[in-house]
C-alpha cells in the first residue's frame, strides 16, 4: 500500500431473492475489506468507494453495486438518493428522522429541528442528554426495536414517493454507503445502525418479490406490521397484511 493507503473495512448491504415475509431478512450484509484513501477531502473519499466497489466485486464479479453518498462516482443519481437530499412527505429524510426522537421518560422531542439543515439538525440532536425512548412520526408511535426499522420506514416511503428514483434503484442489488461504519454487530446496544445502504437493499428486496408500492406503504405507515420485515411475527397484523393483498387483487 501507499503512504495514502490504509486498510478500510464497510458493511455491504445485498437485496436477496425470494424474500418471504416472516421468513428471512429482506436484506443481507457482509463486512468487505477494501483499500481506504487516508484524506479528508472528497476527492479521497470517492477513491475510497470506488476502491470498495471494486473488492465487493473482486469477490462477487455479477453484482451491480451502487454507492449511495455524496462520495459516489455515480454522483448526480447517488446524491438525490442520499438521506439528506431525498424527501419524505415533502420534509428531508434526515430532519424527519432526528425530529421524531423522543427523549427521557416524558418523551420529548427538541423543537425547531426542522428549521435547520440536515447537518445541523443530525448536530443538535447529538447534543441531547437524555436517554433515546422512541420515535414519533404523523401521530404514530415506533419503538426502538427492531434498530433500524423507523429509520427505513422512513427511506422506504419516501422511494415510493420519488417513483423515478426507485424504479432506477432496481438496476442495482448491492449498496454501500462509505460515511457508514457499522463497527458493531447489528443485534448489540448501541449504534450506529441506520443507513440509506440497507434501506436501499430492502426495497429492491420487497419489489423483486413482488411486493407493490402501494403494499410497502401499508408496511411503513404500520409500526406493529413493520417488525415483519425483520423476521417478527404478528400474526393479527399479517391476517390485516393477506387481507389487503386480496382487496388490491381484486381492483383491476
Amino acid at each position: 500500500m501507499g503512504n495514502n493507503e490504509a486498510k478500510g473495512r464497510r458493511v455491504v448491504f445485498f437485496s436477496v431473492d425470494n424474500w418471504q415475509l416472516n421468513k428471512n431478512l429482506p436484506y443481507g450484509e457482509e463486512v468487505i475489506d477494501f483499500v481506504w484513501y487516508m484524506g479528508l477531502n472528497w476527492k479521497q473519499k470517492q477513491k475510497s468507494s470506488i476502491s470498495l466497489r471494486s473488492a465487493v466485486n473482486e469477490i462477487y464479479p455479477s453484482k451491480k453495486v451502487l454507492e449511495i453518498s455524496t462520495k459516489s462516482d455515480n454522483f448526480d443519481f447517488a446524491t438525490k438518493l442520499s438521506a439528506f437530499n431525498l424527501t419524505v412527505d415533502g420534509i428531508v429524510i434526515e430532519n424527519a428522522f432526528q425530529s421524531s426522537k423522543q427523549f427521557g421518560n416524558n418523551k420529548e422531542k427538541v423543537q425547531g429541528i426542522l428549521n435547520l439543515s440536515p447537518v445541523e439538525a443530525k448536530r443538535r440532536i447529538r447534543m441531547e442528554k437524555s436517554a433515546l425512548t422512541g420515535f414519533e412520526y404523523a401521530g404514530k408511535e415506533w419503538p426502538l426495536e427492531p434498530k433500524s426499522m423507523f429509520y427505513d420506514s422512513l427511506y422506504l416511503k419516501a422511494l415510493v414517493q420519488n417513483q423515478d428514483l426507485s424504479e432506477q434503484l432496481l438496476e442495482y442489488d448491492t449498496f454501500t454507503d462509505i460515511e457508514f461504519n457499522q463497527k458493531i454487530a447489528y443485534d448489540k446496544v448501541k449504534g450506529p445502525f441506520n443507513t440509506q445502504a440497507r434501506s436501499a437493499a430492502i426495497f429492491v428486496s420487497l419489489r423483486r418479490a413482488g411486493i407493490t408500492n402501494s403494499e410497502i406503504l401499508f408496511f411503513v405507515n404500520n409500526p406493529l406490521l413493520m417488525p415483519q420485515l425483520y423476521g417478527s411475527i404478528l400474526e393479527a397484523e399479517h391476517d390485516k397484511f393477506k387481507h389487503y393483498q386480496q382487496k388490491q387483487q381484486s381492483l383491476f
